[in-house]
């Protein structure tokens, strides 16, 4: 899906530099943002919240030493933080709700937590 969105992007960009039928414009343009939505509704029907509907190994059998994310012993803060230093994983899917959440037990996931404050105490400084 993202090869199409890189489509739409090269097709805007050639009507910037040759002349194209306006006639064609609207239509490419409006088709391709449709094709990305209809293939992401049938991708998430198809896979289930979370990959449900996926058939996959448990997660012994693939790796002995494997802790299931869901561990609630794993879960900080009300079950909102993820700390797993077992984990090599960076982003871990939330547990309720929509989205990603980090492993804060990675030095990468404070980088990604701290560096925009630090950015803005930089532009604070450095612009007064």
């Amino acid at each position: 899906m993202s090869l199409l969105l890189v489509v739409l992007f090269f097709f805007m960009q050639l009507t910037m530099i040759y002349s194209i039928d306006p006639k064609w414009i609207s239509p490419v343009a409006l088709s391709i943002p449709l094709l990305i939505v209809a293939g992401s509704i049938w991708m998430s029907f198809s896979t289930g919240q979370s990959g449900t509907r996926l058939a996959r190994k448990s997660g012994t059998e693939g790796n002995p030493s494997a802790v299931p994310v869901d561990d609630d012993r794993h879960w900080k803060l009300g079950g909102s933080t993820y700390y797993n230093p077992n984990d090599p994983s960076l982003f871990i899917e939330k547990r309720v709700g929509i989205g990603w959440t980090v492993n804060f037990a990675r030095p990468l996931a404070w980088l990604f937590f701290l560096a925009p404050f630090v950015i803005i105490v930089l532009l604070l400084v450095f612009t007064s």
